[in-house]
């Protein structure tokens, strides 16, 4: 009863917050229901079902399981004094020029940069460049292109690193499931 209460009396917050652009405006809500956990992840500390971090080329990188804003949501922040150059996506089967989700570029810690456009849809693996003390923050609904089904695995390659040297990767195998079912607890 309580998880009851604190849902519905968090919905006016969430509602107030896409009143005002605070979520990201993907065109079609993805069905929350149908969320992502990680299978046996190498290199990553966390809990699998919840949320994970690494650093790559000495970026924190943070995976979040349970956003109430989307699926799966991916930060990489830029701490160096250099930009970064970032990948995200699908290690394969993703559908040429679908996008996966959307990016947002801001200040480390949430601000808003000036300048910035918000959110911006982005496809499988395009370059995103991470200025320094900012981040990228990755909304992704649908890693493969399209409507993810109950079961369904995927594995998605993160690279971070400088312009000029060859970027550090990560490998996020997850699969699709239903927090209501048993075998994610």
């Amino acid at each position: 009863m309580q998880r009851l209460q604190s849902t519905f009396f968090g919905l006016p917050v969430v509602l107030a917050l896409a009143s005002c652009g605070a979520l990201p405006k993907t065109t079609e809500r993805p069905s929350l229901g149908l969320r992502y956990r990680a299978v046996d992840p190498v290199d990553w500390a966390g809990d699998r079902t919840q949320w994970l971090q690494t650093t790559m080329a000495k970026a924190p990188v943070m995976v979040d399981f349970l956003s109430p804003q989307s699926r799966l949501v991916l930060t990489v922040e830029n701490p160096t004094k250099e930009p970064l150059q970032v990948r995200v996506g699908p290690q394969s089967g993703a559908a040429q020029g679908a996008a996966i989700g959307e990016v947002r570029m801001q200040r480390r810690g949430g601000g808003r940069l000036e300048g910035s456009s918000g959110y911006a849809p982005f496809l499988p693996r395009s370059l995103v460049t991470v200025d320094p003390e900012c981040q990228a923050v990755f909304y992704i609904d649908a890693p493969l292109g399209h409507e993810p089904r109950v079961g369904e695995f995927a594995v998605i390659l993160i690279q971070v690193g400088p312009r000029d040297a060859k970027p550090e990767q990560r490998l996020l195998p997850i699969v699709v499931g239903s927090p209501l079912r048993s075998e994610l607890r």
